[in-house]
């Protein structure tokens, strides 16, 4: 990660708030892990060619934007106590 996707990683916490940090950051990471998988085995490079996290950033937080408050919601509601 560079420092420009730090700012965008601080201007998604700061649009959708701190809650929304943790989905975006693992989403866009396994999207991102997903696309280097396809471009080694496709194009053949190997696993020190760069690339940009930006783009999978602002995917993840796109997604999250639109369904990340039910995703938290589900997901906090497994640790909430029934009764």
């Amino acid at each position: 990660m560079g420092y420009g996707d730090f700012k965008l990683f601080a201007a998604l916490g700061a649009w959708l708030g701190w809650k929304m940090l943790l989905p975006i950051i693992l989403l866009a990471s396994a999207v991102g892990a997903l696309f280097g998988i396809v471009i080694m085995i496709r194009q053949r490079r190997g696993k020190d060619t760069p690339i940009a996290f930006g783009p999978f950033l602002a995917i993840a937080g796109w997604l999250a934007m639109i369904w990340g408050h039910q995703v938290v919601e589900r997901y906090l509601g497994l640790f909430a106590p029934r009764g």
